[in-house]
């Protein structure tokens, strides 16, 4: 099992549990950073919501727990 390493206060909903349990069956070899805030622009803050860090990669992830029909392109998402 990957290491988690939860560095906010929590999950904000349920779909990031799922994801965090999936992402927890990674070989142990691998960690995920949970809720990691960085710094934008003086005192703004981004939330990240899953960083993987495994064999030669670094991965971001932002989940997402929409339902309905949704599209969108390389730029934003668009829900019905």
């Amino acid at each position: 099992m990957a290491k988690l390493l939860n560095a906010g206060q929590g999950f904000a909903n349920e779909g990031e549990e799922i994801a965090a349990k999936a992402l927890e069956t990674l070989p142990n070899h691998w960690t995920v950073i949970c809720n990691k805030y960085l710094p934008f622009h003086g005192k703004l803050t981004r939330e990240i919501d899953f960083i993987v860090i495994g064999d030669g990669v670094v991965l971001n992830i932002d989940v997402k727990s929409w339902t309905g029909r949704i599209h969108g392109s390389n730029q934003f998402w668009v829900r019905a």
